[in-house]
């Protein structure tokens, strides 16, 4: 499963790279610090998926990760317990600080812990995401088994970050689901 991740969020932030404006490109090969991709997601405590995940990825690339935790995970290899929202107020400030810090050349979105939270992150990335290629790779079920979103969460996944995004990779079971639209 980790290849599997390694592969899927390498091969997304090609693709985003791939799909980005002229602009962009130029930014990036202007830039003469490692590239930045902004990671937002839920923090897993077993580090085998989530930001923890994706940061271990994208340094393996050469790749400089910029997380945002929008949700604290209790979990391990064996199963999922809970999930807690970190305080709109608390991402929301680091997020603004990680966009304001310099040029970013991706953002990858993962676990959201709940549809207000993510309806809050599309309107703060929709300016954004015009500019800097968005992965989203929604998460809607826990691998390990214990947690399963909202229908409602999985609806903005689809309606408000879906429509953003250059990029979307969807888990296997998630995109046979009919939880997101198979036009995806």
């Amino acid at each position: 499963a980790a290849r599997e991740h390694d592969s899927s969020i390498v091969g997304a932030v090609r693709s985003a790279s791939n799909s980005a404006s002229a602009r962009w490109s130029a930014t990036v090969l202007l830039m003469s610090e490692p590239l930045r991709v902004l990671v937002v997601g839920g923090l897993d405590p077993s580090g085998g998926a989530g930001i923890t995940a994706d940061a271990r990825v994208l340094q393996l690339h050469g790749v400089q990760a910029l997380p945002v935790v929008m949700a604290l995970t209790v979990q391990n290899r064996h199963g999922f317990s809970r999930c807690a929202e970190v305080a709109a107020e608390l991402w929301q400030a680091a997020l603004a600080a990680a966009l304001a810090d310099g040029p970013i050349a991706a953002i990858k979105l993962g676990l959201l812990p709940s549809a207000s939270q993510a309806t809050a992150l599309a309107a703060a990335l929709a300016p954004v995401a015009r500019q800097v290629p968005l992965v989203v790779d929604p998460v809607l079920s826990a691998t390990a088994g214990g947690y399963q979103a909202s229908s409602t969460l999985a609806a903005v996944y689809r309606e408000q970050l879906v429509p953003l995004a250059a990029v979307f990779t969807p888990n296997l079971p998630d995109r046979k689901s009919t939880r997101l639209n198979s036009s995806y």
